[in-house]
């Protein structure tokens, strides 16, 4: 008798074919567990921690560097308003001492992906005899523009006048001297403080206005607040005796030509203060007193009987419209008089 075919694997007894020719599957083999797939190795471990650390530094890049959070801010003072990238800080660099002519600086600031983005309030602008008028403001800005190329190692290689909110201002590219960051900054300075706008960023120096161009975006965002005060326009001149008899003829009609603007007032002094913090003008029988800016601006003397005084205040109008008016003006600077003219 024919032993029974053997699975040539197991060598197990295969049984007969369910037909002739079919073939024979062995029952032992076909339930065995399929060859486990060869072990990776420390290589695998490796190569799979590298792109998981590779995916985390990714994810860090974005959030750090990358994301961006846009925040509404409100200066607390009133002076701006304006819509950061990410949420801001703010840090007050110096505290203004015009006595010893130091101006202050309060910077709010943020970063978004790479770039910083910051407004500052600047204070103590006008440390000396200013007046308020445009031509003071425009030299108050180059100080100010002047002190920040410093500050950053820079030198400006893009300049131009701009106006803010109806401010008239100057924008400004600043090319630091060590490395490809430009700062554009867009400036405007008011009747008692300044704003400065300013991103930092990587730029081509041989294209600052593409530079300024992409800082603008930030810059509109900025809205100059109540408390910076409007515009400032050229004062009005006026000689003491024609500003007092606007108000003896109508004292409505001349507040609404005088009061609260900026008056260049020119008149003989009558009487001076001991502490030469205040003087009164003839105006032909009206009273025009005037109160001076504080210590730091008092530079320019005034004495009685000497020869007409111009001083630049803002008009706070008649003081009591019942009596003889009595014409205020606050905040004045006192103009130093024009040079003698040379001994022919």
């Amino acid at each position: 008798m024919t032993p029974p075919p053997t699975c040539p694997a197991c060598h197990e007894p295969l049984p007969p074919p369910a037909a002739a020719g079919a073939p024979v599957r062995c029952p032992k083999c076909e339930g065995a567990p399929a060859a486990r797939p060869k072990s990776r190795g420390w290589g695998g471990v490796l190569l799979l921690g590298v792109v998981a650390l590779a995916a985390a530094g990714g994810v860090a890049y974005y959030f750090v560097f990358t994301r961006s959070e846009p925040t509404d801010f409100a200066e607390p003072g009133g002076v701006f308003t304006a819509r950061f990238p990410n949420p801001p800080t703010t840090v007050t660099v110096t505290e203004p001492d015009i006595s010893m002519l130091k101006m202050g600086e309060r910077v709010t600031t943020a970063t978004a992906a790479g770039t910083e983005y910051a407004v500052a309030v600047l204070e103590g602008l006008n440390g000396g005899d200013q007046e308020v008028s445009p031509a003071a403001c425009d030299k108050q800005a180059n100080v100010a523009l002047v002190l920040l190329a410093t500050n950053v190692n820079g030198d400006a290689v893009h300049q131009r006048a701009a106006t803010h909110d109806g401010h008239a201002g100057r924008e400004v590219v600043i090319a630091a001297r060590d490395g490809g960051r430009l700062t554009a900054v867009r400036l405007v300075v008011g009747e008692r403080a300044g704003v400065r706008m300013t991103v930092t960023g990587s730029g081509d120096r041989a294209n600052p206005a593409a530079f300024l161009a992409t800082a603008a975006a930030f810059f509109d965002t900025v809205r100059i607040g109540p408390a910076f005060g409007p515009p400032v326009v050229e004062p009005v001149a006026v000689t003491a005796a024609d500003l007092a008899a606007a108000y003896r003829a109508d004292a409505k009609a001349a507040d609404a030509r005088f009061k609260d603007r900026w008056v260049r007032v020119t008149g003989p002094v009558t009487e001076v203060a001991a502490d030469g913090k205040s003087f009164t003008f003839d105006a032909g029988g009206t009273t025009v007193t005037v109160q001076r800016a504080p210590r730091g601006r008092l530079s320019v003397p005034i004495r009685k009987d000497a020869g007409p005084v111009t001083a630049t205040g803002k008009c706070l109008g008649a003081a009591d419209p019942a009596a003889p008016p009595r014409v205020a003006l606050a905040e004045a600077i006192v103009l130093r008089p024009p040079p003698a003219p040379a001994p022919q």
